[in-house]
């Protein structure tokens, strides 16, 4: 039995060429059972437009890398499924990093700065001994573990204003990474010396609380329990005068 027929809007885009021209191509596609949008992409770029540009990798909610708007709302191309969208729907890049072509962003880019910017690795004075395990305490690694779960897809970016507002703000990304190392027991870093990231309108006070990273967050990562946990170890830092 056939399924349904699609039919499904893409943008089209060639940030590269200078006579391209922006604007929205349609395609009708049949719906296969536990068809995902990415499915429904490649069935188009196999056997429509080979020329169509998207972003995937490991079509598995593991990557990230296949984050686009689907009817203007961000998510993981290889984890929705056609079954719950309209007959018809639009796909869209990501509206906040760099457009690269159609559908595809360049993530990469700003996830690389922002890993700078917050300085994005273990700091310990401690030698390194290849043979030997760090070890934590099970306890200590669950202070880690939501945040850890981070797959950089962007979503979260997408879907909040502040960061929309502000390039120059950290960004749900951005400070889910600090506050991944601030519980690291591990670093020997405190707040003071992320202090010039954090302590701003550009870090951890430049979030407006409007929830879009929680909501639109594919791993459900607690953002905003990481956020007011900053915040607390910030304002406690203050009252006790450091």
């Amino acid at each position: 039995m056939p399924g349904r027929n699609i039919k499904i809007k893409i943008f089209r885009h060639d940030s590269s060429d200078p006579e391209s021209e922006p604007h929205y191509d349609t395609f009708n596609v049949e719906e296969k059972p536990f068809m995902s949008v990415y499915l429904a992409m490649d069935e188009i770029q196999t056997n429509q437009d080979p020329s169509l540009l998207y972003d995937i990798c490991c079509r598995s909610n593991v990557c990230g890398s296949c984050a686009i708007n689907v009817n203007g709302q961000p998510m993981l191309a290889c984890k929705t499924l056609t079954k719950d969208l309209p007959d018809e729907f639009t796909l869209e890049p990501l509206r906040f990093f760099d457009h690269i072509k159609d559908v595809a962003a360049d993530k990469g880019r700003w996830f690389m700065e922002m890993t700078k910017r917050v300085e994005g690795w273990i700091h310990t004075s401690k030698h390194f001994n290849e043979k030997l395990e760090n070890l934590q305490s099970e306890e200590e690694r669950m202070d880690v573990y939501e945040a850890e779960r981070c797959i950089e897809c962007g979503i979260c970016l997408e879907g909040c204003g502040a960061a929309q507002l502000n390039e120059d703000y950290l960004g749900p990304a951005g400070l889910n990474r600090a506050y991944r190392f601030i519980m690291d027991t591990r670093d020997e870093r405190n707040l003071d010396s992320m202090a010039e990231q954090l302590f701003t309108e550009d870090g951890i006070f430049g979030c407006e609380a409007m929830l879009g990273c929680r909501n639109f967050c594919p791993k459900e990562i607690p953002l905003p329990e990481h956020f007011g946990t900053l915040r607390r170890r910030i304002i406690a830092r203050v009252l006790k005068g450091k």
